[in-house]
């Protein structure tokens, strides 16, 4: 990819050695008085302007801050940026706290030692703009060469549960390189995604924002929505204006109740899994890496005038009520239910829709039933082509569909993202081994799925590869709904949901930024991100952990062992416990003879996968095994367990393992040494401390 400008360098990120310093509870933020005409205009990277608001670099957000916009005259807002000072990461998820505080997700999280310096670029081929980072500014050693993956965080404190109008610009900000620009709104929803801009050349996008509360069922409450989030992240992407406007209310019914705010503009409320849902994302960004959603990749389609409000939860299905009942129905809206990975039984699925049928009615709102989007678990090795692992579901709802329409009701359609998206699937298989030969088949749609470095992909869910994808599938599926009901010989059911899904289509976005000739097109994996391997390759990173101060970077947490009658013990397992690292780790396996001399080391044959944001037990891999230090190098599996002989004695640790192999003498210990028990025990506590029984075991062992 192009190298940035090294003069118009944005954002330098800090990482800490080890914990940072205790400072000021939370950073200043900077003030604004809501204007006469409920129009918010910011202009990036000036410090005065004669119209509107100035947002400098310097200008700092604080979410924990207790003035905003309330909607009376006079009235102050706090606005700037996130991410920027060294406790951001406090404010960026609510772990350990009530959730209804202020705290909102915006879809990027920076943890502990970590954080955003940012840079003004004045008057730059005349646009003053907040702009993105060199790789060589930022990186931790760890990470890949993708630059520009630090997100400029703009945010507003907005009136909640109002409805806003967004205008945004996004700029290159270098005068001779190419930008490559990822654009996201509110919690993660894409509006443009690895979009080239031409030195000196600007784009602007719009889109709504219905503010509402997010339940959380690990909380058992909801998250607070009361901002208007924008975030720009790419080599030389930069920020250059945004503009907010306030949407007239009325009194009307909310969910069958009357309110004397009642917004007017249209959402559509997705209720939906893990497939679908917003999520946080990583810094440095990456789109390989992280978890993507369908609903919060709608918003780059969807027109300007409908927002897309996502109630989606990981682990639900359509028995979840509370989340249901979040979606602030009212008339004129869409309901999209998504459901299927998490369903006991396609009966099951089309009893529960009932609800959800009875919900849309009852607050005058159109139902969309839409079928899951597609795991990668069903290859076909005859075919060569991925098969519908949903297909129950999938054609459960459109039964229930069709039943309903037979039965008189008109507010309901049926949307086949999983057909559609399936489609895609295979053809993006053909396409990519039609330009690599060699590339596996089966695993050519693993760019698409969520993957870190040193993990394997993840079958079921999306990264933001697949999200695009997915949601480009959904609109796609919805424009042959509408097409369908215009054909000669169109049935009754087809016109009718073609009636239902033209309210959503009218309007769609099909242009990449406003008074512009390119199409809105999905992002298809870069022949370059193909080259460097099958996912996850040298692109992805080690994702940064937060810095805790522990004296070692992983502990044993399990040893399985187990003595056999003639005395002696076999090790069949060890499980670890994340503390600092982000590398590959292997356990150590030292045999000691009962007269005290070492007779052998032995080092597991897969490495162990530790890049986890936060500590948690890791356990071998799946194929478990062991290799003799002289068959190290050879990289070939010796032994499925080791057994210690009667009298002898075994000790456990772990080292830092290469990404690709293992080369026996240049083991880093990352662990303190264990003596090896024959039973399986915890060694560490929660916190990642030694067990009382453990304290005396250190480093010093070595």
């Amino acid at each position: 990819m192009a190298s940035i400008n090294k003069q118009t360098v944005s954002v330098i990120a800090a990482f800490a050695a080890g914990v940072m310093s205790a400072c000021s509870a939370f950073a200043d933020f900077t003030m604004g008085t809501v204007p006469n005409d409920g129009v918010y205009k910011f202009t990036f990277g000036v410090d005065s302007i004669a119209e509107g608001f100035a947002v400098p670099a310097s200008a700092v957000y604080d979410v924990q801050g207790t003035n905003y916009y309330d909607g009376t005259a006079s009235a102050t807002f706090s606005y700037g940026f996130l991410g920027t000072t060294e406790n951001s990461y406090k404010n960026d998820v609510p772990v350990g706290s009530k959730v209804t505080d202020v705290r909102q997700i915006d879809g990027f999280s920076v943890v502990e030692g970590q954080y955003i310096i940012l840079h003004n670029t004045n008057d730059l081929n005349g646009v003053s703009c907040v702009c993105g980072p060199a790789a060589a500014d930022y990186l931790p050693a760890n990470a890949s060469p993708y630059e520009g993956r630090y997100p400029v965080r703009f945010a507003m404190r907005a009136e909640e549960r109002a409805y806003y109008a967004v205008t945004c610009t996004v700029a290159n900000a270098s005068s001779t390189a190419n930008a490559d620009v990822t654009l996201y709104s509110e919690r993660s929803h894409l509006h443009a995604h690895h979009m080239t801009l031409e030195p000196g050349e600007t784009r602007t996008f719009a889109w709504s924002v219905e503010l509402a509360p997010n339940y959380a069922k690990a909380y058992s409450d909801s998250y607070r929505d009361n901002t208007i989030n924008v975030c720009v992240v790419g080599e030389n992407a930069a920020l250059a204006s945004v503009t907010v406007v306030k949407q007239p209310q009325t009194s009307g019914r909310v969910r069958d109740e009357e309110v004397d705010n009642m917004n007017v503009g249209k959402s559509i409320w997705i209720c939906t899994d893990s497939t679908g849902c917003d999520y946080p994302m990583a810094v440095p960004f990456f789109s390989g890496q992280n978890y993507g959603g369908v609903g919060a990749g709608l918003s780059r389609w969807a027109p300007a005038d409908i927002s897309i409000c996502n109630q989606g939860e990981g682990g639900l299905a359509t028995n979840s009520k509370t989340h249901r009942q979040s979606c602030l129905l009212k008339p004129g809206d869409y309901l999209y239910v998504e459901y299927g990975h998490n369903e006991s039984s396609v009966t099951s699925y089309t009893n529960n829709l009932e609800t959800y049928l009875t919900d849309a009615k009852t607050a005058g709102a159109k139902l969309l039933i839409v079928s899951p989007v597609e795991r990668h678990t069903a290859w076909n090795s005859t075919t060569k082509y991925w098969e519908a692992s949903l297909a129950g579901i999938r054609d459960g709802g459109r039964a229930w569909v069709e039943d309903k329409i037979s039965q008189g009701e008109t507010c309901v359609a049926f949307v086949d993202l999983n057909t559609h998206y399936l489609n895609w699937m295979n053809s993006e298989v053909d396409r990519i081994c039609e330009r690599f030969p060699s590339m596996n088949r089966s695993a050519a749609i693993n760019y698409y799925y969520q993957s870190a470095k040193g993990k394997n992909v993840d079958g079921t869910h999306l990264n933001t590869f697949g999200e695009d994808q997915g949601a480009y599938a959904f609109w796609q599926a919805a424009l042959a709904v509408v097409a369908a009901g215009k054909e000669d010989g169109a049935t009754d059911s087809q016109q009718k949901q073609a009636a239902v899904v033209r309210g959503i289509t009218e309007g769609l976005q099909t242009k990449l930024g406003l008074g512009t000739n390119i199409d809105n097109l999905p992002y298809e994996v870069s022949d370059e991100i193909i080259e460097a391997g099958v996912a996850p390759n040298t692109f992805w990173d080690t994702p940064v952990t937060t810095m805790l101060n522990y004296v070692n970077d992983v502990a044993v947490a399990d040893v399985i062992a187990c003595t056999n009658a003639d005395g002696s013990v076999t090790i069949s397992n060890a499980t670890l416990r994340v503390l600092n690292i982000s590398k590959y780790c292997k356990a150590v396996y030292e045999i000691i003879s009962d007269d005290g001399a070492i007779t052998n080391r032995y080092y597991s044959y897969y490495n162990y996968d530790t890049t986890p944001f936060a500590s948690g037990d890791l356990v071998v891999p799946e194929q478990p095994g062991f290799i003799d230090s002289d068959k190290a190098a050879g990289g070939e599996k010796d032994r499925d367990t080791l057994t210690i002989p009667a009298g002898g004695k075994a000790y456990v640790w772990f080292a830092v393992a290469d990404d690709e192999t293992w080369q026996v003498g240049e083991a880093t210990p990352c662990s303190a040494k264990y003596p090896v028990e024959a039973w399986s025990r915890v060694l560490v506590d929660d916190n990642g401390e030694d067990a009382s029984n453990w304290s005396a075991v250190t480093q010093a062992e070595y």
